[in-house]
């Protein structure tokens, strides 16, 4: 692009201490398996 980089997409989740982190890496792991084309470099 014209920054010079590939620039992605970004969030913010919030979490307390109540958030179950293996169970959030485990969403986030199967949205972006899902979301995937496989076709760029960083998704390969």
């Amino acid at each position: 692009g014209p920054q010079g980089s590939m620039l992605g997409s970004g969030a913010i989740m919030v979490m307390d201490e109540t958030t179950d982190i293996p169970a959030a890496a485990l969403t986030l792991t199967k949205f972006y398996a899902h979301e995937s084309c496989g076709k760029c470099v960083p998704c390969r």
